[in-house]
C-alpha cells in the first residue's frame, strides 16, 4: 500500500541456507508487485480522465523516477502539477482515498 509518504525499502537477504533460487523466487514475486502497481497506476489515470481530469502517463511516470513503479502519490502530484487538485491533500480526499472515485486496486 502506497501512503503517500518517500520512505524507501529495503530488503536484505542473506545466501545462508537458501541459495540463489530463492532469490529467483523473490524477483518474481517483486516483479509481480511492480507490474500490478503499473496496472493500478493506469487504472487510476483512466478513472481520472473520465472525471474529465485527464493526465499522461508520461508525466505520472516522470514524478515517479526512473525505474519506480508508480503510486498513488505520483498520481497525486501529477493533479497537482496539471492544476486539478490544489494539493496532495485535496487529491487524496477528494478522489484518491480508499474506494474514492479514482482509487484503483
Amino acid at each position: 500500500e502506497d501512503s503517500g509518504t518517500e520512505e524507501p525499502v529495503h530488503i536484505l537477504a542473506y545466501y545462508g541456507s537458501c541459495g540463489p533460487s530463492r532469490f529467483e523466487e523473490l524477483e518474481k514475486c517483486l516483479a509481480n508487485i511492480r507490474d500490478g502497481r503499473y496496472m493500478r497506476a493506469k487504472d487510476m489515470l483512466l478513472k481520472l480522465k473520465n472525471l474529465k481530469m485527464p493526465l499522461k502517463w508520461e508525466h505520472v511516470a516522470r514524478i515517479a523516477g526512473n525505474g519506480v513503479a508508480p503510486g498513488r502519490v505520483h498520481v497525486a502530484r501529477a493533479m497537482v502539477e496539471a492544476g486539478h487538485v490544489e494539493n496532495l491533500k485535496q487529491a487524496f480526499s477528494r478522489y484518491l482515498y480508499d474506494g474514492g472515485p479514482a482509487y484503483a486496486t
